[in-house]
Parts: structure tokens; C-alpha cells; sequence
């Protein structure tokens, strides 16, 4: 389930401990362990190359589709892992780069 992140929906699918994905906003703000709360795009571009993975999300229109993925894990709160899960549309020129973060609640 991908949507975009809606604190009430968030909340509600925590209380039926029910695991998403939820799209968030590139300025999104976390809270880190330095106490300071940080852009979620801001993060990103702060993991290492080796943090990213390319797959093929199949054909397109306009041929093979390519996204890289970078898992992030966050925090645990009560007995469930919270990650920023981050996919970003390849195309060969980096500056190009599309981010999109997610924040992800596992059981």
C-alpha cells in the first residue's frame, strides 16, 4: 500500500498494527539522534552510493523502467521497525534524480 502520508491514516492503520508504506513530502521532518529534525530529502542525499540499489520496475512506454532503492532503518516503537524507504527514478543524467521518501511500518 503506497499513499500519501496522512497523520490520521497513519495513525489508525498503527493502531491495527497494520503494515504500510506511506509516502511522505521530500520536506518532510524527521527527528534524529542529534535532537534536530532533518529534511527527508536532506537524508537521502546524505546515504553512500553503496546504500542504493537499482531494480527494473518492467517495460514502459518508453522502455526498461528504472528505479534505485535505499532502505533506511529509523526506530522501533513497540515491537515494530520503522525504515525511510527511498525509490528514485534512474535517468542518466544524476542531476536529474527524483526522490521520493516513504516512511515504512513493519510488523
Amino acid at each position: 500500500m503506497k499513499c500519501m502520508a496522512d497523520g490520521k491514516l497513519r495513525r489508525w492503520l498503527e493502531e491495527r498494527r497494520q503494515s504500510c508504506v506511506l509516502a511522505v513530502a521530500a520536506d518532510q521532518r524527521l527527528w534524529r539522534p542529534d535532537w534536530r529534525q532533518h529534511r527527508v530529502d536532506e537524508i537521502a542525499a546524505q546515504l553512500p552510493k553503496r546504500a542504493w540499489k537499482r531494480l527494473s520496475a518492467g517495460q514502459g512506454a518508453k522502455g526498461e523502467r528504472l528505479y534505485d532503492w535505499a532502505l533506511l532503518p529509523w526506530s522501533e516503537h513497540e515491537g515494530r521497525e520503522h525504515a525511510l524507504l527511498y525509490d528514485a527514478a534512474w535517468k542518466p543524467s544524476p542531476s536529474t534524480l527524483s526522490i521520493s521518501p516513504m516512511l515504512v511500518k513493519s510488523a
